[in-house]
C-alpha cells in the first residue's frame, strides 16, 4: 500500500512540474501578426482571396460570379448577366429545340439566308398572337406555325401512333409550305387504310424587319423586287407592286374540274386562260399583266377540257370561223386583265353537254404584277 501511494505522489509531482514549465516559459508576442499571413478558407463573412487555382470535385453554388479583372461583367444565374466576349457552343440550335432555346449565329444565318436584302438585328421586331401582322413599314421575314386545337386523328383509337399526329412547331420563311404530319383514318381494324395529311393552321409568332420602300402586303421591298429582275410600279393610284417578266406556261380551260367536263354540267367557262407564276414566295396581284398577241384557230377549241398538259380530251365540237387574234394590235399595256381583256373568241356548237357559245382564248402573258 505504501508503494502505491509513493508512485501516485511521484507521478503527480512530475505532471505539476511539466505544467509549470510550459506556463512560465510562454511569453506574449511583442509585435503584430505578419501582414502576409492569410487565414485559410472558412465560413466567416470576411472576404477572402486565394492566389492559386481552386478545384472542386462537386458543384459550385453561388448567387453571382464576377470577373476578377472587371466587376462590370458578371453572371447571375437567376437574373441578368453581362459578359464582354462571345459564347460559342459545339452543339448548334435546331428547329426542334424548345421555344426558349438561345439560338446560334449559324442557325439565324440559315433562317435569314434567303432574304435578298441584308437585315440588321437592330431593325427586327418580334410580334406574337394569333396570326399576327407586322407593323406598317415592316415586312415579315420569319413566322412560327402551330396547330390551333387538338391533334389530327382518325376514326379508330386502337391504331395507336397511326391514329393521330401533330405537326411540329417550327420557324419558316413566309410562303414556305405549312408544317404537316401524316395519320391514318381507318376504318376500324384497318389502321393503314387511308393516309391523311394534317397541316399546321395558325401562326403564333413572327419576326418583322423594318424596311424602306415596302410593297403592297408588307411582305417584300422595292430592293427585293429589283434584285429579282423586277420593276416597282404603282397601280390603282397608290398600290405599290413589282412587275416581273414571266413566261406563259400553257393555256388552261378555266373552271374545268381537273381538266374534264362533268357529265350534264359543262365546263362552266369557255375561256382558255394563260397560266403563269410569280417568283417563289411572291403572290399575284389580281390579274395585272402585260400581254402580247396570240392567234387562235378553231382546232385549239376542239377539246374544251384541256388541262396544262392537254390531257383528257372528252368533249368534241364544231366551230364557226377559222381563227381569231387576242390583242391583235400587240399593245403591251400593263393593266388588270380580270375581265377577259386581251382575249378573242370563236363561236362553237358543242356535242355532249358542254354547251354552245363563244369560246375565248387569251393573249400570251409576258409580265405579271406580284407582291
Amino acid at each position: 500500500m505504501n508503494k502505491q501511494k509513493t508512485l501516485i505522489f511521484s507521478l503527480s509531482a512530475i505532471l505539476f512540474l511539466a505544467l509549470s514549465f510550459i506556463v512560465y516559459s510562454w511569453s506574449e508576442p511583442t509585435t503584430a501578426m505578419p501582414s502576409g499571413y492569410t487565414a485559410p478558407l472558412n465560413t466567416s463573412t470576411t472576404g477572402q482571396t486565394k492566389k492559386g487555382q481552386l478545384k472542386l470535385e462537386g458543384p459550385l453554388y453561388a448567387p453571382m460570379i464576377y470577373d476578377q479583372n472587371n466587376t462590370n461583367y458578371y453572371i447571375d444565374p437567376s437574373g441578368n448577366s453581362i459578359i464582354a466576349g462571345k459564347i460559342v457552343t459545339d452543339n448548334p440550335a435546331s428547329a426542334g429545340d424548345l421555344p426558349n432555346t438561345i439560338v446560334t449565329k449559324g442557325y439565324v444565318d440559315g433562317l435569314f439566308g434567303g432574304n435578298e436584302q441584308e437585315v440588321s438585328l437592330s431593325n427586327l421586331i418580334y410580334v406574337n398572337g394569333t396570326n399576327p401582322s407586322c407593323p406598317d413599314g415592316t415586312i415579315k421575314i420569319m413566322e412560327s406555325w402551330v396547330r390551333k386545337a387538338s391533334p389530327c386523328q382518325g376514326t379508330d383509337p386502337a391504331c395507336g401512333g397511326y391514329y393521330t399526329c401533330t405537326p411540329s412547331r417550327s420557324w419558316q420563311r413566309p410562303g414556305d409550305p405549312a408544317p404537316s404530319c401524316t395519320y391514318y383514318e381507318g376504318p376500324y381494324g384497318n389502321c393503314s387504310y387511308r393516309a391523311k395529311t394534317c397541316y399546321a393552321d395558325t401562326i403564333i409568332e413572327a419576326i418583322c424587319a423594318k424596311m424602306d420602300n415596302t410593297l403592297f402586303g408588307q411582305r417584300h421591298t422595292e430592293s427585293q423586287c429589283n434584285a429579282l429582275g423586277g420593276t416597282m410600279v404603282i397601280v390603282e393610284d397608290n398600290v405599290r407592286i413589282c412587275k416581273f417578266p414571266v413566261t406563259t406556261q400553257c393555256f388552261k380551260q378555266r373552271s374545268c374540274n381537273s381538266g374534264t367536263c362533268s357529265s350534264g354540267s359543262g365546263c362552266g367557262s369557255y375561256t382558255r386562260e394563260a397560266v403563269y407564276e410569280c417568283p417563289s414566295g411572291w403572290t399575284k396581284y389580281k390579274k395585272f399583266v402585260t400581254t402580247k398577241s396570240k392567234t387562235w384557230s378553231s382546232s385549239d377549241f376542239i377539246y374544251l377540257c384541256r388541262d396544262c398538259s392537254d390531257s383528257r380530251p372528252d368533249c368534241n365540237n364544231y366551230c364557226y370561223g377559222s381563227t381569231c387574234t387576242a390583242n391583235p394590235t400587240n399593245e403591251r399595256v400593263f393593266s388588270d386583265k380580270s375581265n377577259n381583256v386581251d382575249a378573242c373568241s370563236i363561236y362553237c356548237d358543242t356535242a355532249y353537254s358542254c354547251g354552245n357559245g363563244n369560246y375565248f382564248g387569251q393573249a400570251e402573258v409576258i409580265e405579271a404584277g406580284c407582291y
